[in-house]
C-alpha cells in the first residue's frame, strides 16, 4: 500500500532522478496536520482553540500557583507573542485566566489560571490524551516505541546543537 508521500516522491523522482527523498518530513507534516485537525475538532466542543488549550496546559504544568509571564507562555506554547496575546484575551473573556501585576517586575504581568480554568484543563487534558492514544491504536507497540526513539534522537540532537530552544520551567513543584 502506498501513501500520498510515496506517490508524490515517485513523481519527484521522475523530475529530479538524482535527489533521494526518504519521505520522513513529508509524513511528519501530514501527520501533524491530521493530528491538529482532530485536536481542533475536540477542542471546539469546549469552545477552545488550540493556542488557548496550549496556554492552559502551560499554566497547569508550570505548577502551583499556576502563573507564568506571557513571555514564558510564548516559549512553552511555541506560538508567536501575538497569538499568545490573542489567546489570553479570549481566555480572560471566558473567565479561564486572569492577568495580574507581577510583583517581581513592574513592566510585566503574570497570567494565572482561574478556578474555572484549572477545572477545565484538568478535565480536558485526559480527554485530549485519550484522543491521541486512539490515533495510535493501530500501531504495533514495538513499532511505536521505535518511532518515538527515532524522533527523540532527532529532537535531542537539534536541542543539543542549539537548533531548537528548550524552554525552562518555573522553579516550583508541578
Amino acid at each position: 500500500m502506498k501513501d500520498y508521500v510515496q506517490l508524490r516522491n515517485e513523481r519527484w523522482k521522475k523530475i529530479f532522478p538524482d535527489i533521494k527523498q526518504k519521505g520522513f518530513w513529508g509524513r511528519i507534516v501530514r501527520l501533524a496536520h491530521y493530528y491538529h485537525t482532530q485536536c481542533d475538532l475536540l477542542l471546539a466542543k469546549h469552545d477552545l482553540k488550540r493556542n488557548e488549550y496550549e496556554i492552559l496546559c502551560s499554566l497547569l504544568y508550570s505548577g502551583a500557583p499556576y502563573t507564568m509571564t506571557p513571555k514564558e507562555i510564548t516559549a512553552h506554547a511555541f506560538k508567536t507573542p501575538g497569538a499568545i496575546t490573542n489567546g489570553l484575551d479570549n481566555l480572560e473573556s471566558k473567565g479561564l485566566v486572569i492577568r495580574m501585576p507581577n510583583s517581581e517586575n513592574r513592566r510585566s504581568t503574570l497570567v494565572g489560571l482561574t478556578e474555572k480554568g484549572e477545572k477545565l484543563i484538568r478535565d480536558l487534558f485526559p480527554e485530549c490524551s485519550e484522543m491521541e492514544n486512539e490515533l495510535l491504536q493501530n500501531i504495533d507497540p514495538e513499532e511505536l516505541l521505535l518511532g518515538i526513539e527515532c524522533m527523540k534522537k532527532l529532537l535531542t540532537e537539534f536541542e543539543d546543537k542549539g537548533k531548537l530552544a528548550i524552554p525552562g520551567f518555573p522553579e516550583r513543584e508541578a
